[in-house]
């Protein structure tokens, strides 16, 4: 019941925005009518604890020699039915609440789906244990080439090399480079929206004060407060973000143990996910300008159905392999396991020599259609109201084109007999590299600029999403688009 009524707390609180209206209805109503907050504020904990029971006293779960099958829902009856030699993922999730109660709450998930298909909560760890244990023994049974594999590997919950271990310092450099409480820092306008009916007054008798207080002072002392105040608000967004890092990644080891990796991670909620090798489809690396300072990088194994759009977003689901902080060395030791000889010479390095530049046509292409065409139609219509004001819209087109230079030449590809890995950034760098038999379609197209210049951009579909390739040689890609499918057809290992 502590499950199901944290699972409905923490869906009201992942509606931001709504929730930072009802903050400032709150307040107002708090200031106003006290007993009616505190009667509604009790009726709705009582709602969700009616909820967490039912939901509780409607879930039942059964292990069977060769599945998982779970029934749950009130009204609405839904059952799942998962065979284990289909699971490829088993995550472990141990809250504070459940650390003392001596319990964890288990996740799995299939090649079908980049979220966890089912959860069981409040079971213990010995029972986690043995689900794992029996999902082994069945992908084993049906996958020989998996066990003789995983025949070397010691007995034992942790056996498996470490290949990513961080330590407190690698959480300092994690919350200097995430920007994910900057991000947060985004419902502040939402607040202050909702909290403005309430301490409009307050805020302006502050203002006054402040604006008083600056006028008093001389313009290099004013000049160095504000600074100070701005060092401040710094320093504390920093700190933010450091605590949020050792909350989430304390602790942080990656073991790798045949053909599955396992993290484990969180200082108050333990996490530990565990993905199979050939879940993941591509491997997804990220370097910003800082972490280009600290000589770090970021890594995400992407598996099927996974959108994760950017690095510096929210927190990937639980199915997604996530390295928050790794070195060179160890780019290349997970960009191995992952792999495996397939992989050799297929480079996740943005700076390596063997990437090769697109064509300069691209930044051609991006002045047309984003800074000429633009400025043009701008131009025509604010000149009759501005005159020779409105010149100033020409300027636009060698804005475009210094972005599109600095896009261009952050872009590249290379590739083996074997593998693929794709160059893109605009400040810091994304490379996305992933094995050919991976390749679920491949797709060619042409614009008119590069019809008349042989080039073309390949769209390379994975289940995980879509790699894009863009001006390249036309035979080339040609070439490219025929080889993939060829090793797609022609290979005899399976794409999950």
């Amino acid at each position: 019941m502590l499950f199901f009524f944290g699972a409905g707390l923490k869906g009201m609180v992942a509606n931001g925005g709504q929730l930072a209206a009802s903050i400032g209805t709150l307040v107002v109503l708090v200031q106003q009518e006290l007993p009616v907050v505190l009667a509604g504020g009790i009726g709705l904990l009582a709602l969700f604890g009616t909820i967490a029971m039912l939901r509780y006293w409607f879930f039942r779960f059964a292990l069977e020699a060769d599945r998982v099958r779970i029934r749950q829902g009130v009204l609405k009856k839904v059952e799942l039915n998962v065979q284990f030699d289909r699971i490829q993922g088993v995550q472990v999730e141990q809250s504070l609440v459940f650390r003392l109660l001596g319990l964890v709450t288990v996740g799995f998930d299939t090649a079908g789906s980049g979220q966890q298909e089912g959860q069981l909560p409040a079971v213990t760890p010995d029972f986690a244990a043995t689900l794992r244990e029996r999902v082994e023994q069945q992908r084993k049974a049906h996958a020989p080439s998996a066990a003789a594999e995983d025949a070397h590997v010691p007995a034992g919950e942790d056996a498996g090399e470490c290949v990513v271990s961080l330590a407190a310092g690698d959480m300092v450099r994690i919350g200097l480079t995430d920007r994910s409480v900057l991000a947060g820092l985004v419902a502040v306008p939402l607040l202050a929206q909702a909290f403005d009916d309430a301490f409009k007054e307050w805020f302006e008798a502050l203002f006054r004060q402040a604006a008083t207080a600056f006028a008093s002072l001389g313009l290099l002392a004013s000049g160095l407060l504000v600074v100070a105040l701005l060092a401040l608000c710094l320093l504390a967004v920093c700190t933010l973000s450091i605590a949020s890092a050792f909350l989430r990644y304390h602790d942080f080891k990656l073991f790798a143990s045949g053909r599955r990796f396992r993290s484990t991670r969180g200082l108050f909620t333990r996490k530990e996910t565990a993905v199979e090798q050939a879940k993941i489809q591509q491997l997804r690396l990220y370097q910003s300008v800082l972490m280009r300072k600290f000589e770090r990088f970021r890594l995400r194994a992407l598996p099927v159905s996974a959108r994760v759009a950017s690095a510096e977003g929210p927190a990937a689901a639980d199915t997604t392999l996530h390295v928050p902080l790794l070195g060179a060395t160890a780019v290349g030791r997970v960009a191995a396991r992952v792999f495996g000889a397939h992989g050799a010479g297929v480079s996740l390095l943005p700076e390596v020599d063997t990437f090769v530049g697109i064509s300069p046509a691209y930044i051609q292409a991006r002045i047309k259609v984003f800074g000429l065409v633009p400025a043009l139609v701008a131009l025509a219509a604010l000149y009759p109201f501005f005159g020779a004001l409105s010149l100033w819209c020409l300027a636009w087109p060698p804005l475009v084109g210094l972005v599109a230079w600095q896009l261009w030449r952050r872009r590249g590809y290379m590739h083996t007999d074997h593998g693929l890995a794709y160059r893109a950034g605009f400040f810091g760098f994304t490379v996305d590299a992933f094995l050919l038999r991976k390749v679920q379609a491949v797709l060619l197209f042409q614009s008119p600029l590069q019809r008349r210049r042989s080039l073309a951009t390949l769209d390379i579909v994975l289940a995980s999403g879509v790699v894009s390739v863009p001006y390249i040689d036309h035979a080339t890609a040609c070439a490219l688009r025929d080889y993939m499918l060829y090793k797609t057809q022609a290979g005899r290992e399976s794409w999950y």
